[in-house]
């Protein structure tokens, strides 16, 4: 459906098979209602979905007012198309109970960093795009995001203990200035809204350590009951020899799924660092205990450390056991 301008148009009860090319493609309408739309048996589909567009002839107007509601993709699966696409000039658009019944892969909504995205009801696992527009109202456990702030599916993480645009610009030295020391595991809180499938872990190494022991500096990620998801091979060529900047470790056996329902709503990055000359990792302006965890009881810890004399990451710890730190450590995971 082409015809810019027109209003109110309505699809309903359809189901469709094989639909690689897509399903439905508007352009530069106002007020479509897509309800009870669904698919079977996509394979390698080449465009998404559901394209809400803006039609390319001049003067054209924005797509607006536009509801997508419990319809989805009942089986097949997810090749990296978006289920649904937005274009960036869309306004009012309201995504409600959109499922993917494929074996566990997930759907993925490019939201086009438009405006007014209003998201209920989503499933357990999804992957938002360019969804710094977009508001949660959603039934499975994700939060209220504010429609202007940087989501970390923005710059392609699922999930961080912050926005790395806040970082101080410098870095802490793991072992001072409120940080775990060597054989200590240091612990960093990431929120997690809603499931996330991951397979590594990432942080941004301001300064190379020296004499770093092979075998036993390590990253990881536990669950809110302190269980141990994965941990990485060894870092401490990477961190040993720099250079500074991005770092990311793979974790191990992945891909892992972490948060969603029953989850706690949150998981644990962990550093293990161990040698002569610690690695420096980049962290915010606030060195206070209480600014870092506010009222937060041990086993909720934003930051943290647990056990010692450690040269591997154990099976679990005990989050009650936590030692509350003041360093706010950047970590994602993706």
């Amino acid at each position: 459906m082409t015809s810019a301008g027109a209003r109110y148009n309505q699809f309903r009860n359809i189901s469709v098979e094989h639909p690689n090319g897509g399903i439905i493609h508007v352009e530069s309408l106002t007020g479509t209602l897509i309800e009870g739309v669904v698919c079977w048996d996509p394979v390698n589909f080449a465009s998404p979905l559901f394209w809400i567009d803006l039609n390319s002839a001049p003067g054209a107007p924005a797509p607006q007012h536009t509801t997508i509601r419990h319809s989805g993709r009942l089986s097949g699966a997810e090749n990296g198309t978006p289920d649904i696409k937005l274009h960036p000039s869309a306004v009012q658009t309201l995504i409600d109970m959109y499922g993917a019944e494929s074996a566990g892969e997930a759907p993925i909504l490019d939201l086009g960093g438009s405006a007014q995205v209003m998201l209920i009801g989503l499933p357990p696992s999804y992957t938002l795009l360019n969804a710094a527009g977009a508001s949660f109202a959603d039934f499975n456990g994700g939060a209220w995001l504010p429609q202007s702030s940087p989501q970390p599916e923005d710059l392609g993480l699922a999930a961080w203990s912050y926005d790395p645009a806040v970082a101080s610009g410098t870095g802490t030295k793991m072992g001072t200035t409120g940080t775990a020391g060597a054989g200590v595991l240091q612990l960093i809180k990431i929120p997690l809204r809603a499931a996330k499938t991951i397979t590594n872990v990432r942080l941004y190494l301001s300064a190379a350590g020296s004499g770093l022991t092979s075998n036993q500096n390590y990253v990881g990620v536990y669950s809110a009951s302190g269980a141990l998801f994965a941990t990485s091979g060894g870092q401490a060529s990477k961190w040993n020899n720099g250079p500074a900047g991005i770092v990311d470790a793979a974790l191990q056996g992945g891909p892992f799924t972490v948060g969603g329902p029953g989850s706690g709503g949150f998981i644990w990055v962990a550093i293990l660092w161990n040698g002569t000359t610690a690695p420096t990792f980049l962290r915010t302006g606030n060195l206070d205990p209480g600014c870092a965890n506010g009222t937060l009881s041990a086993a909720q810890s934003r930051y943290g450390s647990v056990l010692s004399g450690l040269t591997s990451l154990p099976a679990s710890v005990t989050p009650s056991s936590i030692t509350q730190l003041a360093c706010e450590l950047w970590a994602a995971i993706w």
